[in-house]
């Protein structure tokens, strides 16, 4: 057998190192393959990944689900290991729901496709089935956010820190699954807007409704800081994967409007790293949970400041250290504090294995995680889902969140499979170098009009929203919602066991994603060189005299760290941002 043959065996399957034809050969004749298979793999232009996408998307939706000991004083895990709030969620999800066929457009009973609880990991360490829903576990914490004036109250109620997973959702068209107890000839077939919110609704019916019984008032969900939303999308099948030419220019994207999509998000989901200014960088995995795309280049080109001892071996070498001997401009942007140059190390990636490289050090907590997109190991029953995670977003309890950012993600990628890496490496520049760039500029490159609802809610959610035409709305969505918070609170009455709970969190989410207290947060990380430098006349125009504060650094400090060049401990001009012709005339 030759490498030449080589096409018999699937690349993407993970069994095919394990066939018998493969282990017959010897290692000098499975060497030859095994590099045939690793350039197929890596090659965008193969046939895995040909033609037009076929976006498929799931949803991790991370809560915690609150146990009254005083009504249900069932113990939290039962003989089989699986916790009672798995059974108590996975309960309500298993009812009947109502829900709108997409062929003929009638409300039928249907019954949502679940994985049986406690079954979310399968002999041998395989995944989950995804073509069902699953209620898993996952490591959330709500009684440590929990002000002192709760602790008496900690001995009286159990928590869970729960995941709820979608199955695969196609992005186009309808999803069916066979429900032979609905009467919907159609089995029927459901949008994943409306099969999402269907679980939304089930979620706020079963535990969130003031209109339970005192035993059914039991149970409380709630969702906090410590809480995620986590979108999967993928590109079809489970051989399919996003083409290496879409993953690099969704980074690029990414990378290039991170302050504009920071400004969709938390305040307490908005990280980045400070060694540009000589301060502080998240060390490790365990501390980082949101590692944004500028904190690995800051990190890389802090690292690449010290240099290589010339003894090293390139081969030995992460990407992109390894090219540093073969080819000096790659060296030069991998030094640089700004985002043009990071563009670059992205674009001239070969391969999926060198974008891994550049995400090594955070690999799991990157805001965009594209570890599940490495190659399939042979022998394993668990294989990478093929999907890239956009880990950034809080979790959340009202779905018209939940379905915004996920429209969001959908049109980044298809914008991102629509143009070249070249056209959107010139974008990302164009963008950089605009300092009036904004977050609805990006909606509207992303092909978002202003009448969608998607466009509205982030209006909304920036505070943005004409209010003449709403005569009466709250200024912003974050108000909003803590007043309806509130008002399910005093719904449920002042009596409720979770009554103080709500209120509290009630009010530290409004704290949390307030426009003012958002924009503050971006403010102090581009002060402390979390989004790179820039040129002169980006921040000339970029903020006012008095915008130039943080931490009592005088403003001449400020801005001559973030020009373009400047290294920690090089002197700074009175004036950095002064021309040199201003500096003749005078």
């Amino acid at each position: 057998m030759s490498p030449s043959e080589s096409g018999k065996l699937d690349p993407n399957d993970p069994q095919y190192e394990s066939s018998e034809q493969f282990k017959g050969l010897s290692e000098e004749e499975q060497q030859p393959l095994l590099d045939n298979w690793q350039r197929q793999y890596d090659d965008e232009e193969s046939a895995s990944v040909a033609g037009p996408l076929d976006l498929t998307l799931g949803v991790e939706i991370e809560c915690i689900l609150l146990q009254n000991k005083l009504i249900d004083s069932r113990s939290p895990l039962n003989q089989q290991d699986i916790w009672l709030g798995q059974e108590v969620i996975h309960a309500a999800l298993s009812k009947p729901m109502k829900i709108v066929c997409g062929k003929c457009c009638d409300f039928h009973e249907w019954q949502l496709p679940l994985n049986e609880v406690g079954g979310e990991w399968l002999e041998g360490g395989c995944e989950p089935n995804y073509d069902n829903w699953t209620v898993g576990t996952d490591l959330l914490r709500l009684n440590q956010l929990l002000d002192t004036a709760f602790y008496p109250d900690f001995d009286k109620f159990n928590e869970y820190g729960l995941e709820v997973r979608s199955r695969i959702l196609h992005v186009a068209g309808h999803n069916l699954k066979a429900d032979q107890r609905s009467d919907c000839q159609h089995r029927p077939e459901v949008s994943y807007q409306d099969e999402i919110r269907a679980v939304y609704e089930r979620l706020h019916e079963e535990f969130l409704n003031p209109n339970l019984s005192s035993e059914e008032k039991a149970w409380r969900l709630f969702s906090n800081k410590s809480c995620g939303l986590h979108i999967h999308i993928g590109n079809g099948g489970p051989h399919r994967r996003l083409p290496l030419r879409v993953v690099k220019n969704i980074l690029n994207l990414h990378l290039a409007n991170e302050r504009q999509i920071d400004n969709l998000h938390s305040s307490t989901r908005i990280d980045g790293s400070a060694l540009l200014t000589g301060g502080p960088h998240p060390e490790s995995d365990s501390e980082v949970k949101n590692c944004p795309e500028s904190c690995h280049f800051i990190k890389m080109a802090d690292r690449a400041q010290i240099g290589l001892p010339a003894s090293v071996d390139p081969d030995q070498l992460r990407y992109p250290a390894n090219q540093f001997f073969r080819n000096r401009s790659i060296e030069q942007d991998a030094r640089s504090m700004n985002i043009p140059a990071w563009n670059r190390i992205i674009a001239n990636a070969k391969t999926l294995d060198d974008l891994h490289d550049i995400h090594w050090d955070a690999m799991k907590w990157c805001v965009v995680n594209i570890s599940h997109t490495q190659r399939p190991v042979a022998g394993e029953k668990k294989q990478p889902k093929q999907t890239i995670e956009f880990r950034q977003a809080v979790g959340t309890l009202d779905y018209t969140e939940t379905l915004a950012w996920i429209d969001v993600l959908v049109k980044l990628v298809k914008y991102a499979d629509s143009k070249s890496p070249q056209h959107v490496l010139e974008i990302c520049e164009n963008i950089w170098m605009s300092p009036m760039w904004s977050t609805l500029d990006f909606l509207d490159m992303l092909g978002l009009k202003k009448t969608d609802q998607t466009f509205k809610h982030y209006k909304h959610v920036l505070g943005l929203r004409n209010r003449a035409a709403q005569y009466g709305d709250f200024d912003h969505f974050a108000a909003e919602s803590f007043a309806k918070n509130l008002r399910l609170a005093e719904t449920f009455g002042r009596e409720d066991f979770f009554y103080e709970i709500m209120k509290f969190f009630a009010a530290k989410k409004f704290g949390e994603k307030c426009p003012d207290t958002v924009s503050q947060r971006i403010h102090e990380k581009f002060m402390t060189g979390g989004y790179g430098q820039f040129e002169k006349t980006f921040l000339r125009n970029f903020a006012h005299d008095e915008d130039w504060y943080y931490d009592g650094v005088p403003k001449n400090v400020l801005q001559g760290r973030l020009l373009v060049g400047w290294k920690l401990n090089d002197p700074i001009p009175d004036d950095p941002l002064a021309d040199p012709e201003d500096d003749e005339d005078e």
